[in-house]
């Protein structure tokens, strides 16, 4: 029955589709690939990648040691010795895409179909939404990480177990030219697009070049596409690319899906999609708009709202992706809202509404702490300031927030404007987060507070979730 994506795994196709040559042949049963001996299983192809900071050929033995059946390489001699079958290549990266562009069709020989989620937020959550929301009625696969370039979409792709019915890919995009590439390899049937805001702006130049790039998902007619319905400026750059569709399910103002919210709080959200109910345990109103794209995809593959419910009751939000965690300290509890993992203005804005929506006991604080967005190019200043005006209006307004601190050089921007209406003990302001820095955050918490933790990957802003673990560790040890 699922003999197609089973053979692909074969000498004969993986050499062919590789484009290289054996040297020596596997002795073990090879399924799955991996870049990154630290995962690997038993049983994988290791592609061996050049990195700014790495080799991948100075790991074959450690590849070797954990079972892996086979190892791409571009260097015949950093093999020898290992007991694994060497496929040899000329460029690792290339054999890496025309692996997973071979076995996509292997996949789709035996009915699979593969979804792709973009988007400038919820990209990963939304991912995840889709495989709960099908996972009791179809055989999903979904990628464990937030797998999403022209390295991590083919290795979804590869990892996908034969027989599978559903293959969900993440999809992001930095650069023009990016989303053609991976449309290429994964030739999505249903495509997603959960949200167009401003990121990456340094290499998409504009609002305008994000439309564009993310509406490059559904180049190639899906069966299926699913999005928002967005302001004008970008639907008019957008709404071509969805007509490609067979179906168009659009959620929002004049959309042909009627989402409504019902019940926000820190608990999760209750809302309908055209008068059916459903929730989830993840805060905001763009939580509910993720997940109502995942059940619009799995009501398309004709699973029913009660196995989706099912799905969506069982569902954990990704690490640091609006993730609630409760710390114990010696006096109380501090409720933590880790959605640390990246931010651009949009995904900030929409973090600091849930925050500001959020109830808290009578001595507890709503506490936004704030790192930078980073690859703004020119207009990060400007985005900035931005964020410090949101900041600024939610000061004195019905759900406020108490106090901001605000972490990284261009967080200074947004200082300079939320220190018109918070009192200057309510803001502080740091220019780069040490460990030392993130110790003293940590320090200054209260029991009862309700902490937000946002800011780009780069800024690691888990470090002051972290300081704060050791604190209760520290409370629990004494």
């Amino acid at each position: 029955m699922n003999g197609v994506a089973e053979a692909f795994w074969n000498e004969k196709p993986l050499v062919e589709a590789a484009e290289g040559r054996w040297a020596p042949r596997p002795s073990r049963p090879v399924q799955g690939a991996s870049i990154d001996t630290r995962d690997l299983r038993e049983g994988q192809v290791f592609f061996a990648l050049k990195g700014e900071h790495t080799d991948g050929h100075a790991h074959l033995r450690h590849a070797d040691e954990r079972g892996a059946a086979v190892v791409v390489v571009s260097d015949r001699n950093a093999a020898r010795g290992i007991e694994a079958g060497v496929l040899v290549v000329e460029d690792v990266p290339a054999a890496l895409r025309r692996l997973a562009t071979r076995y996509r069709e292997a996949l789709a020989a035996d009915g699979a179909r593969v979804i792709g989620v973009t988007g400038s937020n919820g990209k990963t959550t939304t991912v995840r939404l889709v495989y709960a929301a099908t996972r009791a009625a179809l055989r999903a696969h979904a990628p464990i990480k937030s797998f999403n370039n022209d390295l991590g979409l083919p290795l979804t792709l590869l990892n996908a177990p034969p027989g599978s019915q559903m293959v969900v890919c993440e999809m992001g995009v930095s650069r023009r030219g990016d989303m053609s590439r991976l449309v290429d390899v994964a030739r999505p049937d249903a495509a997603v697009i959960t949200s167009i805001g401003r990121s990456h702006l340094a290499g998409l130049g504009s609002l305008e070049g994000v439309a564009r790039e993310k509406a490059a998902i559904f180049s190639l007619g899906p069966g299926l596409a699913v999005a928002p319905v967005f302001g004008e400026a970008v639907e008019k750059l957008v709404a071509p690319f969805i007509d490609r569709a067979h179906d168009a399910l659009r959620y929002g103002p004049s959309g042909n899906v009627r989402l409504t919210m019902i019940k926000s709080d820190t608990t999760g959200v209750q809302f309908t999609i055209d008068d059916a109910p459903f929730e989830l345990a993840l805060p905001g109103e763009h939580a509910a708009m993720n997940a109502a794209a995942a059940v619009l995809v799995a009501r398309w593959f004709g699973v029913t709202d009660d196995m989706i419910r099912v799905g969506l009751r069982a569902f954990t939000p990704p690490p640091m992706r609006l993730q609630r965690e409760r710390i114990e300290l010696e006096a109380g509890a501090i409720d933590l809202i880790n959605d640390a993992y990246n931010a651009n203005p949009e995904s900030m804005l929409a973090a600091i509404d849930t925050l500001a929506g959020t109830s808290v006991a009578n001595r507890g604080r709503r506490v936004a702490i704030l790192g930078d967005m980073l690859e703004l190019g020119e207009d990060g200043p400007a985005l900035h300031r931005e964020i410090g005006e949101a900041l600024a209006a939610r000061a004195d307004a019905a759900g406020h927030i108490d106090a901001c601190v605000l972490v990284g050089p261009l967080m200074g921007f947004a200082a300079e404007r939320a220190s018109k209406a918070h009192a200057s003990d309510a803001i502080s302001v740091h220019r780069e987060l040490t460990d030392e820095v993130a110790e003293t955050i940590a320090a200054s918490l209260r029991p009862g507070d309700i902490v937000l933790l946002k800011a780009s990957r780069g800024v690691a802003m888990e470090r002051v979730a972290e300081a704060l673990r050791r604190r209760s560790s520290a409370v629990g040890a004494a």
